[in-house]
């Protein structure tokens, strides 16, 4: 039996033997371990990346909770408190 060449160009003048599989088994084999591999990453990845939501989410919320317990409501009270500041030390300097 004649030896398989390869067909492709650029070989500069060297010929390279084909070097066939295995087997179509072993390269079916490769390519759904592939697949599986592929799968089981992205589900490992999507029950982590929900687990840390709500890990955050959880974090939040006790953050909030703890500003508005010390009396905060969000960034009109803050602007609130600059502009009063602002007219308190405007008043002690006797502007």
């Amino acid at each position: 039996m004649e030896q398989l060449r390869r067909r492709s160009g650029g070989g500069g003048g060297v010929d390279v033997p084909y070097n066939p599989p295995p087997s179509v088994g072993h390269e079916i084999g490769v390519m759904f371990g592939g697949i599986a591999a592929f799968l089981i990453s992205s589900i490992l990845f999507w029950v982590w990346w929900n687990w840390a939501q709500k890990r955050e989410d959880r974090i939040e919320r006790e953050r909030v909770e703890a500003f508005r317990q010390a009396g905060g409501w969000g960034a009109k009270e803050k602007q609130l408190k600059v502009n009063n500041s602002d007219e308190i030390s405007r008043a002690k300097n006797g502007a």
